[in-house]
């Protein structure tokens, strides 16, 4: 997954990120990375912005399937063990980390979150016929009206960006100078791109940040000017990073919301809504002072 791998971790929280690994026979076999945050004596593990998901990698062990569970709890036991103090811990896992009972044994919480993803899109036109009618509809008559560019406009981006989490109520808590350089990392390496939707006029109706890895592509950040909410634009700019990950032969994952009115609309384009975990763990001294109203860091 990009979000785990170093460059991309440099990029977004450049030296305030830092792992605990495991290695057998002298390979790497497990690494979990994390950023560590310290507030008022309580030390944070979580993950950085632009990270929606982070938690531990495990290498594929290639054993049958009863020595495989049994290799994965005996490392993610052996990461558990070895991450630093904490007072609060809370990350989202990877859509493969599917067993989370070595947290559970260990006195962790879990939260079920849903993100929508095709792992496969072959054949295309396949899943086009798939779409909900109405979202059919909407791409063609967007595709007539509207033209899908590549922008390197990172200014932009974070503006309209910043638009959509206010019309949604959401506190915008990305800095745009983590977004600028994730983008410059992702140019550098050919792993993401900025997209923007354009009419006749000029006016950017929609703005995407997507970033892909070996093995699937994710519309990170999404932002439109709901002065065109009517247009089509943010599907149509989907829909665009849908072929372009057809042509790649990876996955797609639409980093799913739990809003209501979006996870309806992400709905529509047909892909298979997948859980993944969140995962907690507060300490004893923290959970003290947060009884007293205090130390409520994150």
């Amino acid at each position: 997954m990009i979000f785990q791998l170093p460059w991309w971790l440099d990029a977004v929280a450049p030296h305030a990120w830092d792992e605990v690994q495991l290695h057998e026979g002298g390979q790497l076999v497990a690494r979990w990375p994390f950023q560590c945050r310290a507030r008022y004596g309580l030390r944070t593990l979580t993950q950085p912005m632009l990270c929606p998901r982070l938690g531990p990698w495990l290498a594929d062990p290639g054993e049958r399937q009863g020595r495989h569970l049994a290799q994965h709890k005996e490392r993610l036991c052996t990461l558990i063990d070895r991450l630093p103090p904490f007072d609060r811990f809370a990350q989202s896992f990877s859509t493969d980390l599917g067993n989370w009972l070595p947290f559970y044994w260990r006195g962790f919480s879990q939260t079920t979150h849903y993100t929508y993803r095709f792992e496969s899109l072959d054949p295309l036109d396949q899943v086009r016929r798939d779409l909900k009618k109405g979202l059919r509809s909407d791409l063609s008559r967007a595709a007539k009206q509207l033209e899908v560019r590549e922008s390197d406009d990172v200014e932009q981006l974070c503006r309209i960006l910043q638009q959509t989490y206010q019309h949604h109520a959401t506190p915008f808590a990305l800095r745009p100078q983590v977004i600028e350089r994730a983008y410059r990392a992702c140019q550098q390496r050919q792993a993401g791109r900025i997209l923007i939707a354009v009419d006749e006029q000029e006016r950017v109706h929609a703005v995407d940040f997507y970033v892909w890895d070996d093995h699937c592509m994710y519309a990170l950040a999404r932002g439109r000017d709901f002065r065109f909410r009517n247009a089509g634009a943010p599907g149509l700019l989907l829909w665009h990073e849908i072929e372009h990950a057809a042509r790649l032969g990876l996955a797609f994952d639409f980093h799913g919301s739990m809003i209501e009115s979006v996870e309806s609309f992400l709905r529509g384009f047909g892909a298979h809504l997948t859980p993944y975990s969140r995962v907690t763990k507060t300490s004893g001294r923290r959970r003290a002072l947060e009884a007293l109203g205090l130390g409520r860091t994150s």
